[in-house]
């Protein structure tokens, strides 16, 4: 190998890893954002339960 294939290498394998770090990212965005709405719900569930009484 040279040391031009070694480098096209290690570059792909950081692409790879990018790809792997923001797809994890993306999925714990989206977590946090499902749990904030749930959240939302809740306390707004509560607020007209509330003005009921």
């Amino acid at each position: 190998m040279t040391i031009k294939d070694i480098s096209e290498k290690i570059i792909s394998d950081a692409k790879i890893q990018a790809d792997k770090i923001v797809a994890k990212a993306e999925d714990n965005a989206n977590n946090i954002i499902k749990k904030g709405k749930k959240e939302a719900d809740n306390i707004k569930k509560m607020i007209l339960y509330k003005l009921k009484l």
